[in-house]
């Protein structure tokens, strides 16, 4: 089963959501013309940073915190780190504390962070430095490891130690078949706990993936893909030239003048976006693995409300970027997804959100002649007004709890049966 989002995102004002390198709006040709781009990474931080708090309607009818990682704590899975740091900044501390030994501890730290990478790669190289802390394991690739996994982790480097093994043959214990049940029961279960659940990627780890090297975790594939947002019509921009006035100037005798401190320009933009999401409801309940239906049924219903919320800017201080969205479609079904960008194939002349509209659910009814229908659920669906209605609840909130409902029971059909039973 798929559950895809068609959104439509509207920035009637001068902003830049999303900017390149060189400080200019992202911008990629489509069809006919030169569109606006806000990329997927840019989408992808921002529904996992919680910049903007989301609240949502408690089951008592209280307003409470809604954003991803108030999730997580609740499915008790966590968050993600994403760092080069993931060593020297978390192994390393809980290890100081538990073997109240410095050296001994960045000796384990620095052991185990090389089983990341190929053994004995560039180690020679790698010389300590105050922005590079490679002795208390610092790597020089971004690693995706969850909170609760590098948890599993620092107690899985304490029994080691605590049953002799060291540091220099702890790869040997994830990379050579049966070394350590040779060591004994209590470090075999160490190394099945480290890598025993994807769910413990964190949430983000687990709904965007991770690529891994090393054999102390599993790589995982996305369950949530994000495209780029791309406007319907040609890209809309001005150069906006600004100067910062200098407070002091006038009343400094060696001022030479009364103007600016600073000037520069930056580009500013309008446009309406279309968006498309796809969570992938097998592969979450791979990733997700130990949590049962309703738990990612859960997840599901908060991507709905996320991405509707979702505010991805640059330059948020001075442009006060917060669109409206005036089309948002959830299908869900087992046909393969596709984008609707094609009904933008011609761009509309301008930010047109009416015709942007009629074009998308034209070229959807045609698409569907073709390769079978989907379920679709607007957020003036009659159901979803009805629920909105009888619950006295926004409707995207109604919206969520429909989508909630059916990925509980196409979950609940892919669910192991042991899995089942232990849920």
């Amino acid at each position: 089963m798929f559950i895809q989002f068609h959104r439509l995102k509207s920035y009637t004002n001068a902003v830049l959501p999303n900017r390149g390198q060189d400080g200019l709006s992202k911008r990629l040709r489509v069809g006919d013309a030169v569109r606006q781009r806000i990329s997927s990474q840019c989408m992808k931080a921002a529904l996992r940073d919680g910049n903007l708090p989301l609240f949502v309607t408690g089951p008592d009818g209280e307003v409470i915190d809604d954003t991803m990682r108030d999730l997580a704590a609740s499915l008790g899975i966590g968050m993600a780190h994403r760092s080069r740091y993931v060593f020297p900044g978390v192994v390393y501390p809980a290890l100081v504390d538990a073997f109240g030994d410095e050296d001994l501890a960045a000796t384990y730290t620095a052991a185990f962070s090389e089983i990341f990478g190929a053994e004995d790669g560039g180690k020679k190289d790698k010389k300590p430095t105050d922005a590079k802390p490679y002795d208390k394991g610092f790597v020089d690739q971004p690693l995706v490891l969850g909170e609760v996994e590098a948890q599993a982790i620092i107690q899985a480097i304490r029994t080691f130690k605590d049953n002799g093994v060291a540091p220099e043959k702890m790869r040997e214990l994830f990379e050579k078949r049966g070394a350590a049940r040779k060591v004994g029961e209590t470090v075999e279960q160490a190394v099945a706990n480290v890598g025993a659940l994807k769910a413990h990627c964190g949430i983000d780890g687990a709904l965007f993936g991770r690529m891994i090297t090393g054999s102390v975790v599993g790589r995982v594939d996305s369950c949530m893909l994000v495209s780029h947002a791309l406007t319907v019509h040609p890209l809309v921009s001005v150069g906006d030239y600004f100067s910062v006035k200098d407070t002091l100037k006038r009343e400094l005798e060696f001022a030479d003048d009364n103007g600016a401190s600073h000037t520069n320009s930056v580009e500013l933009t309008s446009g309406l976006f279309y968006e498309h999401w796809v969570f992938d409801v097998r592969q979450a309940v791979k990733n997700f693995a130990g949590l049962d239906a309703s738990q990612i049924a859960r997840i599901a219903g908060w991507l709905v409300r996320a991405v509707y919320a979702l505010e991805p800017a640059a330059k948020r201080g001075s442009t006060a970027p917060f669109g409206n969205v005036p089309f948002y479609m959830i299908e869900l079904g087992r046909r393969s997804p596709r984008t609707l960008m094609d009904a933008f194939e011609k761009a509309l002349p301008h930010a047109d959100s009416e015709a942007a509209v009629a074009a998308l659910l034209a070229y959807r009814e045609a698409s569907n002649r073709k390769a079978g229908k989907t379920t679709a659920l607007t957020l003036d669906s009659e159901d979803v007004a009805a629920l909105a209605d009888e619950k006295d609840i926004p409707l995207v909130e109604a919206l969520s709890k429909l989508v909630e409902t059916q990925v509980a029971s196409a979950v609940e059909a892919l669910l192991p049966q042991k899995q089942k039973e232990a849920a």
